[in-house]
């Protein structure tokens, strides 16, 4: 007759414990963990002879380079820039064509105080190319007119290949101070 209470309760508690064992077990199983993938920086492409109200995209490019708030990969197409520029960590310009980043008078023309990747574009004016404070890329880089230095490194490492430094008798080429800089393939006029 389902036996007295005292097999009842143990029946009971038997079922309490396997019960409790499952859940334990289920507790312990997890889905498996996903790796985090890298997020890929947004492109955006930049043309100086764009018409106003572009996207970024490749066929509807912006006419100025943006001012960003995160990283980029930045495509900049053949034609004047006015700076001063100053990029966000990550962010990588890459020139098409002669792609000119430029400023009048003082100052300087890209601050890099995040690491920054620069590629096949002309630096011009200002008093300073590029200070840069933090890890800095160059790849065919041509520096030209500036009235101080094309390159002034402080606390940082910079990786240059395939520049060309064009400066007048009263600069300099590259400023480091506290820095680690390797070049190669550089062509110095001046």
């Amino acid at each position: 007759n389902g036996g007295g209470p005292v097999q009842r309760n143990l029946r009971i508690d038997r079922l309490a414990i396997a019960f409790m064992g499952a859940l334990l077990v289920v507790g312990c199983v997890r889905a498996p963990v996903q790796p985090v993938l890298p997020v890929e920086p947004p492109v955006l492409w930049v043309d100086a002879f764009a018409a106003e109200g572009g996207d970024g995209g490749v066929e509807a490019a912006l006419k100025t380079v943006p001012l960003l708030r995160e990283a980029a990969r930045v495509h900049v197409r053949s034609g004047l820039y006015a700076g001063p520029f100053v990029f966000p960590a990550g962010t990588t310009l890459e020139g098409h064509g002669e792609a000119v980043l430029f400023l009048e008078g003082a100052g300087t023309v890209i601050t890099a105080n995040a690491p920054l990747e620069l590629k096949h574009l002309s630096i011009q004016g200002g008093a300073v190319g590029v200070l840069a404070t933090a890890p800095l890329s160059l790849a065919q880089v041509k520096f030209s007119g500036h009235r101080v230095a094309a390159l002034q490194v402080f606390d940082a490492g910079v990786e240059a290949r395939a520049l060309e430094v064009a400066s007048r008798l009263d600069t300099v080429g590259v400023d480091a101070i506290n820095a680690s800089v390797t070049v190669s393939g550089v062509k110095l006029d001046g």
